[in-house]
């Protein structure tokens, strides 16, 4: 899965204007990006609390750390969008 993050990103970052904001189809792609990973995100701590109730601690721990990761990477796409693409007045 970091591979792919890796990938989408680096399309993504190699496409910013002189001015330091990015183009608006790129803003659009780290919006949607952030959302994708935000549900997915929620999608697994669903999945972690049901394995819990299961008894499989061990894989509710380790869903519980994917959604984590997911959640960490929905915050940084929002904090770039915030950062290069809102223009501030």
């Amino acid at each position: 899965m970091k591979n792919l993050v890796i990938i989408l990103l680096t399309g993504v970052l190699g496409s910013c204007t002189s001015l330091g904001y990015w183009k608006i189809e790129d803003c659009k792609k780290i919006s949607e990006a952030s959302g994708v990973f935000l549900y997915y995100s929620g999608e697994l701590l669903k999945k972690a609390d049901e394995a819990e109730k299961n008894g499989k601690v061990e894989e509710a721990k380790k869903l519980t750390e994917e959604a984590y990761f997911l959640s960490e990477l929905a915050e940084n796409h929002a904090i770039n969008f915030n950062t290069y693409c809102k223009v501030n007045n």
